[in-house]
């Protein structure tokens, strides 16, 4: 699918599986609220044409919502990602890739860099 849009608000994905959720395409995805933990990233987003929001904006910083865990990565991403808020959680880093810190309240930085670990 390309020119596409996921919204997940809440939930849970659980699978001992690769991906709990993958982009190849022309895609947006937002994680606003929930939890995704799977074998390897919990997101990943493939190509350069993708968004992927993790997160939302907002003066409240939630250092809990979204949580995202993956087996390798939480998120691995060739073309970068929006990180608003959440945690994001990995064995091997949190991350893969390019955090493009979209902060609305000056005070939120701390609590997102620190919300980034490795398990």
């Amino acid at each position: 699918v390309s020119n596409a849009t996921l919204n997940m608000y809440d939930g849970i994905i659980e699978s001992t599986c690769y991906y709990g959720i993958q982009t190849e395409f022309s895609n947006v995805i937002n994680i606003v609220g929930g939890n995704i933990s799977t074998g390897v990233y919990a997101v990943r987003g493939k190509g350069t044409e993708n968004i992927i929001n993790i997160g939302k904006s907002g003066d409240t910083v939630s250092t809990t919502s979204p949580e995202l865990i993956g087996g390798t990565n939480a998120i691995k991403s060739d073309n970068g990602f929006n990180f608003y808020d959440g945690i994001l959680k990995g064995k091997t880093d949190a991350i893969s890739g390019t955090v493009i810190l979209t902060i609305s309240h000056p005070a939120a930085s701390k609590a997102l860099i620190c919300s980034m670990v490795a398990l």
